[in-house]
């Protein structure tokens, strides 16, 4: 086992497993009102509501492997919510496009699902929720190599 450079706090220790079950049920809970939408889904969708994207930034968006970007983007091929566009002068690169019935269904689930996020934060007061989003934002920078 590799020796830590600083111990870790007993907090610190609680968030490390925290953090792994609360994503996943995050992305239950606020999917559940739109079956068969999951949460990867709208983030594909909602990277390509303003137009076609390379499929390297879609991936680099959600933050998973190509294997992982390359079997969501299969399923929603096959579900008729996105196509997959040859780039005009890069053969190399894939260009993902929403269908008409991509940009339906993103524009009918977003407003639920962030109803649903919405009601969830609301179990937290108002200084807590702004709190959170400050922690999280200072996360992000950290974990994007930021200061």
């Amino acid at each position: 086992m590799a020796k830590r450079s600083r111990p870790i706090d007993d907090v610190a220790r609680e968030l490390v497993a925290a953090m792994p079950t609360f994503l996943p049920r995050y992305g239950r809970w606020i999917s559940a009102p739109e079956p068969g939408v999951s949460l990867s889904r709208v983030r594909v969708m909602m990277a390509l509501r303003a137009g076609p994207q390379k499929m390297s930034a879609v991936r680099k968006e959600l933050g998973v492997t190509a294997t992982s970007v390359t079997q969501l983007v299969d399923g929603m091929e096959r579900d008729q919510l996105l196509v997959r566009q040859p780039h005009p002068t890069d053969r190399l690169v894939t260009l993902l496009e929403l269908t008409p019935k991509g940009r339906r269904t993103i524009d009918s689930a977003y407003g639920k699902f962030e109803d649903r996020a919405t009601d969830l934060f609301r179990t937290l007061s108002a200084a807590a929720r702004k709190e959170l989003l400050r922690l999280i934002s200072l996360l992000n920078r950290r974990a994007e190599g930021g200061s």
